[in-house]
This record gives structure tokens, sequence and C-alpha cells, in this order.
């Protein structure tokens, strides 16, 4: 009876213990050269193994739902729109995984999480160092990007070669899709792939 009586404890404990452990970090990556991306993470950790995630449906913000559901069917998105996922083992409090990044490739990963903050590296070829994250335990969500609306549209127009090119169907309708990413967007990920795709 004893012996069951602390098993039961044991895995009380183990239980609080996992319950925790933070789980959703408002994170920086920095690829150097000036590259800073703003994202959150959220880790899911279970028997040795972690999952790293970006935010889900960052498609469906992109794109719609109509054409982000058809890009995951003929398999042109990323699996439930997350556009980053970090797998790999745990050991002690440590997690070592691989991750596939756009525009930086696949990358090996190596981690932490401690005193509500998550942390690492992601290296090329192993050895050389690509990039490094740094998450803070946060209840947020998203970016609020509205305020970067109205000062986009000032750079365009202070630097645009020709005025003109402001006064057409073609611009007003871009207006306002950027003005949409704004406000739908839940980070720089997804500002920056939005921009892009739409520019």
């Amino acid at each position: 009876m004893k012996y069951k009586l602390s098993i039961v404890f044991i895995l009380l404990a183990l239980s609080t213990f996992a319950q925790n452990i933070p789980s959703h970090f408002k994170s920086e990556i920095d690829f150097g050269n000036g590259i800073v991306i703003s994202t959150f993470m959220d880790v899911d950790l279970a028997q040795n193994k972690f999952t790293i995630t970006s935010p889900k449906n960052a498609d469906v913000r992109l794109f719609g739902w109509t054409k982000a559901r058809l890009a995951r069917i003929i398999g042109k998105a990323p699996k439930k729109g997350i556009i980053i996922t970090i797998n790999g083992e745990q050991k002690a409090d440590s997690l070592f995984g691989e991750t596939k990044i756009p525009m930086f490739g696949k990358l090996k990963f190596s981690g932490i999480i401690k005193n509500d903050t998550l942390s690492g590296n992601f290296f090329r070829n192993d050895t050389i160092l690509a990039g490094k994250i740094v998450g803070v335990n946060s209840t947020k969500n998203r970016i609020d990007y509205n305020y970067l609306y109205p000062l986009l549209l000032q750079k365009i127009q202070d630097n645009i070669y020709s005025k003109d090119a402001l006064q057409n169907k073609e611009w007003k309708k871009f207006q306002k899709k950027i003005g949409k990413l704004c406000n739908t967007g839940y980070d720089d990920i997804e500002l920056f792939l939005g921009f892009n795709m739409l520019a």
C-alpha cells in the first residue's frame, strides 16, 4: 500500500512540475546583420521529446481561409499554417533538435528553458552559428502593427520616384491589403512574408 501511495505522489509531483513549465514565449530570433524577427513560440514537452512552433494558421491570416485550405491540400502551405517548427529531444533541461526556416534553410537547434525563459542557438552544418533565440514567458498572442501602417505609406510616398504611380487602382488595392495585413498579422514573420507577397 505504501509503495502504491509513493508512486501516486511521485506522479502528482511530476504532473505539477510539468504544468509549471511555461509553454508560450514572446521571442526574438537574431540572425545577425541587423536581422531580428519577433514572434511567439509555443513549446510542447512530452516523453523526452519537444516541439517548438510559431503561431498556427499564419497561412489563413496571409491568404484568407479558402486559399490557405487549398494551399494545404496541394502541399504548398506548411502543416497547420505553422511557418517555424523545431522538433527534437529533451535531455535533462536541454533541448536538441532541428528546424527548417524560410530563407535560412535547415538548421540544427540547441536550447534550454529555464526561469521562464527560452534560449537557444541555430547552427548551419552543425558548427556554424546561424542565429540565436531568446523568449520570455508571455500571455500575449500577437504584436499590434496598426501603428506601422501610416508609417509605411508615408515612407513609400516620400521615396517613390513617380508620384503618379500612387494614383491608380493597383496602388489603392495594395494600400488596402497592407492595412489588412497590419491589422491581422501576428508577428514579424507574417508581416515580412505578407508584404513581400503583396509587393
